[in-house]
């Protein structure tokens, strides 16, 4: 009786895990954890599972250009949304056709807002530093300069742009400068002083954002106002009032990449998060363990497709990221080519 002849075992079952680690553009392949992507397209990891993106509706349409700028608004009242494109802010707040221009006549579409609140109220300022800034009081928008109500005296305010509010105070950028200027505490208007950052900057360049963080050190907790150059230079100062001595005091200056675009800065909590060529840097992180390794950068992972990205599109407008807290999302825009789709890097907020 001839003896059965068994086949050699040719292969075997294994199962695979999600890419929960998400993309991976540091790695080889060989030495690339398995839980990690080397292509992830419209997925997003989260801590257990690989979620498919949910696709998207059209909120607002009938806009003649691209939409550049959104600027959100609230008070006690509720929430607006404006949109700015071509050479007008619409009103976004409810989904549909846009109807007419809510201010007109403008250079661009390319703004930066922030909210402001005193004891009359809560208000809004948005500048682009070639117009007059845009100020909106709930009903009514004013172009604002020397004379106008509210009015701003003492600079041009053409000039002023990427407005923020530290401690109950209005600051804004000069452009092409290493200038800022404030307003009064709970102020709207008023004349604006200016904050010479010339000698502190060693490197030169022009101020590009004002960033209020709050850090915590080992001794304390306190909220700083940080002023980052197109060079990468970043001053933070502590205090309360700049127009007093000993009242607004310089902490130290620091070095990372040159950041990206205008928009070059979050707030994640308390935190900062600065978009640089060094990639997504914690502002309290570097303060606290000054500028350290690129494994120590929140977009470590990525780097490398990221650091392409900066040298193919680093000097487009539309650099951007912002946090979707009901999505525990962050989301990073990549302009790429003017006037065309963009991309987004997606990171869960969750792990």
């Amino acid at each position: 009786m001839k003896p059965q002849q068994f086949g050699r075992q040719i292969s075997t079952t294994r199962s695979i895990p999600a890419p929960v680690g998400g993309l991976n553009a540091v790695d080889s392949i060989a030495q690339m954890p398995e839980t990690d992507a080397v292509v992830l397209d419209n997925m997003v990891a989260q801590p257990s599972n690989v979620q498919l993106r949910a696709g998207y509706v059209n909120w607002k349409t009938g806009f003649s250009g691209f939409v550049e700028s959104l600027l959100p608004y609230a008070n006690v009242s509720g929430e607006k949304l404006f949109a700015a494109s071509g050479t007008a802010f619409y009103d976004a707040t409810s989904s549909g056709a846009i109807g007419s221009a809510v201010v007109s006549g403008l250079t661009n579409a390319r703004w930066e807002s922030t909210n402001i609140a005193t004891p009359a109220g809560q208000y809004m300022y948005a500048m682009n530093g070639v117009d007059k800034p845009e100020f909106y009081d709930g009903t009514n928008w004013v172009a604002v300069d020397s004379g106008s109500t509210p009015a701003i005296t003492g600079v041009t305010t053409t000039e002023l742009r990427n407005p923020v509010v530290w401690k109950n105070r209005l600051w804004a950028v000069e452009t092409a400068t290493l200038n800022a200027w404030y307003l009064p505490v709970q102020s709207i208007g008023g004349a604006a002083s200016k904050w010479d950052l010339t000698s502190i900057f060693s490197e030169g360049g022009e101020l590009r954002a004002i960033i209020p963080v709050s850090i915590a050190t080992a001794s304390d907790f306190d909220d700083y106002l940080a002023f980052i150059t197109t060079e990468g230079q970043i001053a933070i100062y502590s205090g309360t009032d700049p127009a007093t001595a000993g009242l607004f005091v310089i902490q130290g200056v620091y070095k990372i990449g040159k950041p990206i675009g205008r928009r070059c800065f979050f707030k994640a909590g308390a935190d900062a998060i600065i978009i640089c060529s060094d990639g997504l840097v914690s502002l309290g992180n570097l303060v606290r363990q000054g500028r350290g390794k690129k494994t120590e950068t929140i977009s470590y992972k990525i780097q490398a497709a990221l650091n392409a990205d900066i040298q193919s599109y680093g000097t487009q407008f539309g650099w951007q990221c912002v946090l979707h807290p009901l999505g525990t999302k962050s989301i990073m825009c990549v302009p790429g080519v003017p006037d065309s789709p963009s991309y987004q890097y997606v990171q869960s907020t969750i792990n």
